[in-house]
């Protein structure tokens, strides 16, 4: 897996979980509205309530903010 070389799989991993419009908002040159911030918008995500547990794998390589995290660990 030659990609793996150049790109944290799991950052971007993340970052699309935490905002699925990244693609469209790099497309759009507007990479200034990419947030890693979900208070107020957790349940716009949509994530299985199961959710919480792949938590852990977030935290690892340090891209998602703890206050993040611990939102997505409250999940319901």
């Amino acid at each position: 897996m030659e990609a793996s070389e150049y790109v944290d799989l799991l950052a971007l991993a993340s970052l699309i979980i935490i905002d699925p419009d990244t693609k469209n908002k790099i497309s759009a040159r507007k990479e200034n509205e990419i947030t890693l911030d979900v208070e107020n918008r957790i349940e716009d995500l949509a994530l299985p309530k199961n959710f919480p547990p792949i938590v852990v794998a977030m935290e690892g390589n340090g891209s998602v903010p703890q206050k993040t995290l611990d939102l997505l660990r409250k999940m319901k």
